[in-house]
């Protein structure tokens, strides 16, 4: 038999296999229980927060130096999308993934996507692409966590963007697989956006408030 997940193999080696299960599913059903009253919670919260793994996660507030490059690609992708009728940008917008609820600084939605959205919709699907700015205190849920589960629920294109460093990480789904590749890690140059085809941001344009006008108004007079 093949099996789609390395974990799988030994689970099913095991005659302990049934119990294994029972023992998953128990767990599981009380994460259910714990995500619903999360729900509720969040909707009389002003604070941020994430379900993950069965543990609700407070976002803390991105200090100035995070919070730039941030605006500064929120401002390019809105500009793009919506000079060219693509689809949606979210900021913060709740993603609900098959076990997880995630709240990334950025996503992008395609069009066949967001015309399926209500007004008043606060849980969205996997999107297309996601950006995420890495904290000390959110690396391992960034690269790790994260990483594994956007690629296991078909985000085609991930990025991690490191203001203390500058640096950003460019993923990729491989091909017809969910597992990420990393195409670019980079704090210069170009960066090409692959689900926004024709998107090329230059990277200073996310770090440095002239350049991203300069851009920003290159995008919007076509040039």
């Amino acid at each position: 038999m093949k099996y789609a997940h390395p974990v799988i193999r030994p689970m099913f080696e095991s005659p302990t296999l049934q119990l294994m299960m029972d023992e998953l599913q128990e767990i599981l059903d009380a994460e259910k229980i714990i995500r619903q009253k999360f729900y509720a919670d969040i909707e009389n919260s002003d604070e941020l927060w994430e379900f993950i793994n069965g543990e609700i996660v407070k976002i803390g507030i991105l200090k100035l130096k995070n919070s730039l490059p941030l605006k500064n690609l929120n401002r390019i992708l809105k500009t793009f999308v919506s000079e060219n009728h693509l689809g949606a940008i979210g900021e913060n917008s709740m993603v609900s993934l098959s076990r997880n609820d995630y709240l990334p600084e950025l996503s992008f939605f395609g069009k066949e996507k967001a015309r399926q959205f209500l007004p008043l919709q606060t849980r969205f699907p996997a999107p297309d692409f996601v950006v995420e700015i890495a904290t000390p205190e959110s690396q391992h849920i960034d690269f790790f966590v994260k990483h594994i589960d956007y690629a296991a629920h078909g985000v085609a294109e991930y990025w991690i963007i490191e203001p203390s460093s500058k640096q950003i990480s460019q993923f990729l789904l491989k091909k017809d697989q969910r597992e990420y590749e990393l195409h670019h890690k980079t704090n210069n140059g170009i960066l090409h956006c692959h689900v926004l085809e024709g998107l090329n941001i230059p990277v200073e344009a996310i770090f440095d408030g002239g350049m991203n006008l300069s851009f920003v108004h290159e995008l919007i007079n076509g040039k």
